[in-house]
């Protein structure tokens, strides 16, 4: 993202903490050699000074810190970020694109898995044992595991939710999950939507 557009997101308040971004960062791979790896994060903090803004996220599957540039940010709640913008009315240099109309607001998709997962665990479709597939991420890299559900948290500040996989307890976001009971997470998020 150019560095001028994360200014103005940020001062518009379109891009705050909470919000669900895709960055990339440096980290060590197999070989012990440095690569860039990409991830969802979710930002902690935004970081502003005289060099401009900088955002502190915290990587979807592990919570793992990363202190980032906006140029590594590549995915703001699932769009690229000049769509983003273009949402909104504003263009890249910070001006409004066409007529601007009065908005009603949109969910980010972080909040609708939210509450998809919510309504489903509400419904009964999703329980403690309920099978799910799962994006983790690793110091070797991001792996997809099979596992089950042990437990979700419905945090005010960050819902988590607890999978077990052979053997081992993993604590991820909502945003990490692949498939739920078989069926992918966007065809379920999809008819959730619709169904709204």
């Amino acid at each position: 993202m150019l560095v001028n557009l994360a200014e103005i997101l940020v001062q518009k308040g379109l891009l705050k903490q909470h919000m669900e971004v895709d960055a990339r960062y440096h980290s060590i791979g197999i070989d012990h050699q440095e690569v860039v790896a990409e991830s969802t994060f979710t930002i902690e903090e935004i970081k502003k000074d005289t060099n401009g803004v900088n955002f502190l996220l915290s990587r979807a599957a592990d919570g793992k810190k990363v202190l980032a540039a906006p140029t590594n940010i590549f995915r703001i709640d699932g769009m690229d970020p000049i769509r983003y913008a273009r949402v909104y009315g504003i263009n890249v240099d910070g001006s409004h694109v066409g007529r601007t109309r009065r908005k009603r607001g949109r969910k980010t998709r972080h909040d609708y898995i939210i509450s998809m997962i919510e309504t489903m665990w509400g419904d009964g479709d999703i329980f403690p044992g309920a099978v799910v597939t799962a994006s983790i991420d690793t110091p070797e890299g991001s792996i997809i595991v099979d596992g089950f559900i042990d437990e979700i948290d419905f945090d005010q500040e960050m819902t988590t939710i607890d999978i077990v996989v052979a053997d081992q307890l993993y604590t991820i976001k909502p945003s990490s999950l692949v498939e739920i009971m078989g069926e992918q997470l966007d065809t379920l998020l999809d008819n959730y939507i619709k169904k709204s």
